[in-house]
């Protein structure tokens, strides 16, 4: 799309030549004949150096001939490059537009206030991308001793497949990167989400009400992410390396379903599946404080969003087991 944009950019900064030329020629058109050649060439932007010496009869009939061609021309290209201008952008097929919207699962509508652990279960199905925050293995004090410092990372993560929610999130990652060298030492971490963190990620036109929350948006009246109407949600748990196979394979296909471009990053770095298997779930998605939610009441969700997502779940959750 690179050479599209470019166009459509000469395009348009023609189209703004055009109408400064046009303004500046039609402002002082009016004006010329009273004036002389030299306040006449400073009024138009000519260079007197360049400009050869004519009578003043003379040169006031050329430049009154000339600067009504050039209205006149100026108002026929700007027409053209409008046209010109439109071509260009309609030249930017819908597979290009796709690549740049498409959201990798259809995102449901918000769960009702009062069901706080559904409002939980669908930020960590919806949402594709968090910080994970772990006890850094390498902050230290000025004497070398280790503390208990906190570092945050942005990770990608998911919870299933577009069809199916655990509740748990999954990480692809390596050791090479400080979070997971950080869980070899002191695997305690958490995950904080923020639903404002969806436009983020796609637009697609079917989730335009959820990704657009007036909550979340920065610049409106009481917009913020920290409002405490824009839900947000912090899981507290261990980081755990997947290594049952049949997991591990299915946390494999969610991951690249959600995430396709991590299908394609060097194979090198040794790749690991892991999960934050939780211990507390911390919630704000209205006024009043934060809410403690029950780890059994989060889970048995399940119902309701096997409904949201038009699946049973059942298959796969066999399989991830």
């Amino acid at each position: 799309m690179g050479w599209k944009k470019t166009c459509i950019g000469f395009v348009l900064h023609r189209l703004r030549l055009t109408e400064s030329v046009v303004a500046k020629r039609g402002k002082f058109g009016s004006v010329i004949e009273n004036q002389p050649q030299s306040r006449i060439l400073a009024l138009l932007g000519r260079d007197m150096s360049t400009t050869p010496t004519t009578t003043r009869r003379d040169f006031a009939q050329d430049d009154k001939e000339k600067t009504y061609m050039s209205y006149m021309n100026g108002n026929m290209i700007k027409p053209v490059l409008l046209v010109l201008s439109a071509l260009l952008l309609a030249v930017v097929s819908a597979a290009d537009i796709e690549d740049i919207v498409a959201c990798p699962c259809e995102i449901a509508p918000l769960p009702d206030l009062r069901h706080k652990e559904l409002t939980a279960r669908w930020m960590v199905h919806s949402l594709n991308w968090g910080v994970l925050s772990t006890i850094s293995s390498r902050l230290t004090s000025s004497e070398g001793d280790r503390l208990s410092i906190p570092f945050g990372n942005v990770y990608s993560f998911v919870d299933g497949t577009c069809q199916n929610s655990t509740g748990t999130p999954y990480f692809y990652g390596t050791h090479l990167d400080q979070s997971f060298k950080d869980s070899l030492v002191n695997n305690h971490a958490s995950l904080t989400l923020s639903e404002a963190s969806i436009s983020s990620v796609c637009l697609s036109t079917s989730s335009a009400g959820v990704m657009k929350r007036k909550a979340c948006q920065i610049g409106l009246k009481y917009g913020d992410p920290e409002n405490p109407v824009c839900a947000r949600l912090t899981l507290t748990g261990t980081l755990e390396e997947v290594t049952v196979p049949a997991e591990k394979e299915w946390a494999l296909q969610s991951i690249f379903q959600r995430h396709s471009s991590m299908e394609q990053w060097p194979q090198d770095h040794d790749w690991v599946v892991a999960k934050l298997v939780l211990k507390d779930i911390w919630l704000i998605d209205f006024f009043g404080g934060a809410s403690i939610l029950d780890l059994d009441a989060y889970y048995h969700a399940d119902d309701f969003m096997k409904e949201i997502t038009g699946s049973s779940g059942d298959a796969e959750e066999e399989d991830k087991h």
